[in-house]
C-alpha cells in the first residue's frame, strides 16, 4: 500500500463571504475553547478568466456530532456538505496534515477560522483515489454586508453546539502545520 500524496496548485482566487455568517461563526468560536467543526453548502462561484471568485451567502451552519480538544477535532457522523471549516486555537492560522486528509478532502471547499476571522480555505480542483486530491489556497477572504438576512435559523447553534460535542483530553499536541511552497 502507498500513500496518497495531494498537490497544491496556485491559482488566483479570491473569497468573499457574509459577514452575517462570519459573526454567526464567531458566536460559536466564543463559546467554547477547542477546536470544533462545522459545514455549509451554499456558494457560488465566477470564473473571469483571470481570477476565481467564491461568494458564500448567509445560510444555515451545520453542525455534526464531534469529538473535540484543544488541538484536533473528529467529526462522528457522515453529513454530505459543500463547505466544510473548522475553529484552530488562535494563532494556528494553517492547515495540518490531518485536516487536510480528514476534513478537507470531504468538501469542495474547506474553511479555517482563526482569531475570529476566516484565515485561509482550500478548494478542491480535482480529486482521484489513486492520486490525490489538487487544491489550490488562499488567505484572500473578504467579507460582505447582507441586507434582510434572517439571522433565525442559527439562533441555537451555540446550545446545539454543546449537546453534539464530547471534550476530549488530547493524546498529543503536536502540530503539523502545511501550506503552498
Amino acid at each position: 500500500m502507498f500513500k496518497v500524496e495531494h498537490t497544491f496548485v496556485n491559482l488566483p482566487m479570491k473569497i468573499s463571504m457574509s459577514y452575517e455568517l462570519l459573526k454567526e461563526l464567531r458566536k460559536l468560536g466564543n463559546a467554547i475553547h477547542t477546536e470544533y467543526a462545522f459545514y455549509l453548502n451554499e456558494f457560488d462561484i465566477i470564473n473571469d478568466d483571470s481570477d476565481i471568485y467564491i461568494t458564500i451567502p448567509y445560510q444555515e451552519i451545520i453542525i455534526p456530532k464531534q469529538q473535540v480538544s484543544i488541538a484536533e477535532v473528529t467529526v462522528k457522523e457522515n453529513i454530505f456538505a459543500r463547505i466544510s471549516g473548522h475553529k484552530h486555537p488562535d494563532s494556528v492560522t494553517h492547515f495540518s496534515n490531518t485536516d487536510l486528509n480528514g476534513i478537507a478532502v470531504n468538501s469542495q471547499i474547506s474553511l479555517l477560522l482563526c482569531n475570529n476571522k476566516i484565515v485561509r480555505a482550500l478548494v478542491k480542483i480535482a480529486d482521484n483515489s489513486l492520486f490525490g486530491s489538487i487544491f489550490t489556497e488562499t488567505e484572500d477572504i473578504t467579507y460582505y454586508k447582507e441586507k434582510g438576512v434572517d439571522t433565525s435559523i442559527n439562533a441555537d447553534k451555540v446550545d446545539e453546539l454543546k449537546d453534539k460535542i464530547d471534550i476530549i483530553t488530547p493524546k498529543y499536541t503536536r502540530y503539523d502545520y502545511i501550506g503552498l511552497p
